[in-house]
């Protein structure tokens, strides 16, 4: 009886070191994996930002462009 008692306490711990190991394990990986997804939203926050700015300044350049008569289009910086 004595040594199933020693039996089962040993598999007890052991699983229970198991368990608070693979807990870290796990832990570990999940915030790692947050780490990656922030750092993708940050890449993709900047890429829309560029993208905002550089329609914003192809805004301007339509209005400067449209507003600009033909001719002095035509003719450049030459006059």
């Amino acid at each position: 009886m004595q040594d199933w008692v020693l039996v089962g306490g040993l598999v007890g711990v052991s699983v229970l070191i198991t368990y608070a190991l693979s807990s870290i394990y796990y832990a570990q990986r999940v915030y790692e994996l947050q780490r990656e997804h922030v750092q993708d939203m940050q890449e993709a926050n900047q890429e829309l930002i560029n993208a905002r700015l550089i329609n914003a300044d192809n805004k301007m350049q339509a209005r400067v462009l449209g507003a600009m008569p033909v001719s002095r289009l035509l003719k450049g910086d030459n006059e």
